[in-house]
């Protein structure tokens, strides 16, 4: 060991506590909140410090527990610093830990927010699924601009119906969660970033004037009616192997790329002809207009566009028959749903696309490429 260290190993000296606070906030947002807090008993420097961390992670690790005593001065007690020690022994156990560390920390302002629900056999008897939406309301006082939700153990437990109301939120990713009908994004003046997988979306309308960038996978849609999607300012639009019916797209003037894939969990299927057969026993067909435009329409002003979809998926095809003036498209990809009844969804697009310059046709995984068009 060299001498100066191990001058400094003999003295005591403790070279952390010495870095300026702002890289050891920097540091402590890195940890999930419970070991930030398991920091206050390193030093006197230390004892306050978790609480002005720029970072929330609410999450939990079913490998390991800890047996916490909390109260009203600090979060960790001097005897009980083994980081070793599984994290939180049940549900309830977590969501105490959490509500005395929001009392504790104040309103201190966040940058990122991530709240992880706690496993349980038996989600009905879980109390803290409904102090969840406390924590939200917490975060967004706080002036949160990332808010990261997840569940990774259950189907969609958390029913979200907190008012989503912030001049700070840019960003929001929920996983496995639920969104009322009540919920509006249309309060988030600066939301840009909106990301969901596997959510349940309950909502007659989902609008946002500041959103930029829209991915959303595997989520499940209304059966009875179509979502409408209202992103006036949307540069990004990703929508894959969504359940149930297809979402209408409302016009999105500065929309730059899409992706569009319509997979076998979709209802908007025909098995009697092309999508217009409006037989009674027929689910995908019966019941629904064919008078407007569902995607495309949306969709006319994008530069680059990939639609994707089942043979039997007829949203497209119907869409044809209104289709707009795509006149900013330069790339294109297609498959076999534009041919699988004969040519015209693929010519009509085609005229409808006036300064195309690369399509990609996409026919049972095989990619054809075309790179100058002469329609």
């Amino acid at each position: 060991m060299p001498e100066r260290r191990k001058k400094a190993a003999a003295s005591g000296e403790d070279r952390i506590s010495t870095l300026p606070d702002a890289l050891l906030l920097h540091t402590l947002s890195l940890l999930a909140s419970e070991e930030a807090v398991r920091t206050c008993v390193l030093a006197r420097r230390w004892r306050n410090l978790w609480r002005y961390t720029p970072s929330l992670r609410l999450i939990h690790d079913d490998d390991i527990d800890v047996d916490i005593d909390v109260d009203e001065s600090s979060l960790v007690h001097d005897d009980d610093t083994d980081f070793d020690k599984p994290r939180f022994s049940s549900a309830e156990h977590f969501n105490k830990f959490v509500s005395h560390l929001i009392v504790l920390r104040h309103r201190s302002p966040l940058v990122n927010c991530e709240i992880e629900l706690y496993p349980d056999e038996d989600p009905g008897t879980c109390q803290y699924i409904q102090a969840v939406q406390l924590w939200i309301q917490y975060a967004l006082a706080c002036q949160v601009q990332l808010l990261n939700i997840f569940d990774n153990y259950g189907d969609q437990r958390l029913l979200l119906n907190v008012p989503f109301i912030s001049s700070y939120l840019m960003t929001v990713h929920l996983r496995n969660v639920s969104l009322e009908c009540s919920m509006n994004l249309s309060s988030c003046l600066v939301l840009e970033n909106l990301e969901m997988t596997h959510c349940n979306i309950f909502m007659h309308k989902i609008s946002s004037k500041s959103l930029k960038r829209l991915n959303m996978t595997e989520c499940f849609f209304r059966t009875e009616v179509r979502t409408r999607f209202s992103f006036p300012g949307l540069l990004s639009l990703h929508l894959e192997d969504g359940d149930f019916r297809t979402p209408l797209l409302e016009n999105m003037p500065l929309l730059e790329t899409a992706f569009i894939r319509l997979e076998e969990r979709c209802l908007d299927r025909c098995d009697n002809g092309d999508g217009n057969c409006d037989q009674e026993s027929c689910e995908g067909c019966y019941g629904f207009h064919h008078y407007q435009s569902v995607l495309l329409n949306g969709l006319s002003n994008a530069i680059n566009l990939e639609l994707l979809a089942e043979p039997k998926k007829y949203i497209f095809r119907r869409d044809v028959a209104w289709c707009p003036i795509f006149g900013r498209l330069k790339t294109l990809v297609l498959n076999e749903w534009c041919v699988a009844v004969d040519m015209y969804s693929l010519v009509r697009v085609l005229q409808r696309s006036p300064i195309l310059e690369k399509l990609t046709l996409q026919i049972n995984n095989n990619r054809v490429h075309v790179s100058q068009l002469y329609c």
